[in-house]
């Protein structure tokens, strides 16, 4: 009976030696100390790097057709304008000879 009590009596002492040690372990190393856990963080870093490319060639590409739309926009414009200049000038032609019909 006398060595139970002996092992019983180390329970006290291993309760709060484990704890203090694994605090102690997990405070002072990292992730990238050990093999198996710095492989998790790496896989995690991979997903994150390829969402980002993904995610970015989408970006690039969506850039381009805006792009592309604000050329095609420009150019719609610029034809707009000249057809209008065209117009105003054509006008200021009728005016100038309603103007030479009317006061003659």
């Amino acid at each position: 009976m006398i060595p139970w009590l002996n092992f019983l009596s180390l329970i006290p002492a291993t309760t709060v030696t484990l704890p203090l040690i694994s605090i102690a372990f997990l405070r002072f190393y990292n992730e990238q100390d050990f093999t198996l856990s710095a492989l998790s963080g790496t896989v995690e870093i991979e997903k994150q790097t390829a969402w980002l490319k993904k995610h970015n060639a989408d970006l690039k590409k969506i850039n381009e057709e805006l792009k592309k739309h604000n050329e095609e926009q420009s150019q719609s414009e610029r034809r707009e304008i000249e057809e209008l200049r065209h117009k105003n000038r054509r006008l200021a032609e009728l005016q100038s000879k309603l103007n030479e019909i009317l006061h003659s």
